[in-house]
């Protein structure tokens, strides 16, 4: 069972991550991450780091070092050591410090409960019984807040996201490739997460939410992966993919595009692996029925592949 508590979940062999977005109507989209580890478990120490895309200029990566300012362990809501994150039943208060930069401060006001599928657990190994979980303690908000960033302050307003993923497991023993995504708008919000094991195993989380409603599910229907997996440079893929659910009553189609690209790192060595992880700040359409609505959100793709073998498999 996943545990309730916004808090950290040290553990031997460890992952750790707080991810949180942000983006507005025209075109900002800022991704903050509170790092107990990094992505692949190698780096042990506490960080925040920044993806920054703003409209008509070119994506920034900023990193803080958290170690003066620790993630508070055991307790009900995430709190940041120096008032850098607060949470509340209701709100998170963020004042993030950027040293020489400027600063990132605002609130998120919640607009749903958590939201976990599956028990929050995302795969564990029948073998050794470990695990990867996940669970959207935000799935849907909004925010205000104001960024400087080498000059004057610019204020934003717009939907904002955050989930918790954490495991003993780490993702290089069981990932092959993953896509993800979160878009909304002030009325409602679609999620969306499908991983390719290494065993060949597809697994699959779906939730929409709009007002007092939501469904929640563990199948979809999408090109999304299948069209990155076969992609030798998946950094210039340029066109729309498709994610439905409840036979293709609710479809989700996102427009991807390089200049929309908010972070990519490419064929990184993390042990025995070589690693790919794209981030994209980008627009959607959400159909259900004969209606259809945009929205603006974060997507993401990882890929997995031994060292040497190649980052395709076709």
């Amino acid at each position: 069972m996943w545990d309730r508590r916004n808090g950290s979940h040290r553990m031997p062999a460890y992952f750790e991550w707080w991810y949180f977005h942000f983006v507005t109507a025209d075109g900002a989209a800022i991704n903050m991450v509170v790092h107990e580890t990094d992505i692949f478990g190698g780096r042990q120490q506490p960080y925040l780091s920044l993806s920054i895309l703003l409209p008509d200029q070119p994506p920034q990566y900023l990193r803080c070092d958290l170690a003066d300012m620790p993630i508070v362990r055991g307790v009900d809501f995430l709190q940041v050591g120096g008032g850098i994150i607060s949470e509340s039943p209701q709100t998170i208060h963020f004042d993030i410090l950027l040293p020489e930069r400027g600063y990132f401060r605002g609130e998120i006001v919640k607009q749903a409960p958590p939201l976990s599928i599956a028990e929050g657990i995302l795969y564990q190994d029948p073998d050794s019984g470990r695990a990867s979980h996940w669970v959207a303690h935000v799935p849907h908000a909004t925010f205000t807040a104001i960024l400087q960033l080498d000059g004057l302050p610019q204020r934003l307003h717009g939907t904002a996201y955050q989930d918790h993923q954490w495991g003993d497991i780490l993702l290089q023993e069981f990932v092959s490739d993953w896509v993800w995504g979160h878009f909304s708008n002030d009325q409602m919000a679609a999620i969306f997460f499908q991983i390719l094991t290494q065993q060949g195993q597809l697994i699959e989380r779906v939730a929409w939410l709009m007002g007092e409603g939501r469904y929640v599910g563990t199948t979809l229907e999408t090109d999304y992966l299948q069209t990155l997996f076969a992609a030798d440079a998946p950094q210039t893929y340029t066109g729309d993919v498709t994610v439905a659910f409840l036979q293709r009553q609710f479809q989700l189609t996102v427009n991807m595009a390089p200049a929309r690209l908010m972070r990519y790192r490419l064929r990184e060595v993390q042990g025995q692996v070589s690693a790919s992880y794209l981030r994209w700040g980008a627009t959607a359409r959400f159909s259900r029925d004969e209606h259809s609505q945009p929205l603006h959100g974060i997507t993401e793709y990882l890929r997995v592949r031994p060292v040497g073998k190649g980052e395709s498999l076709v």
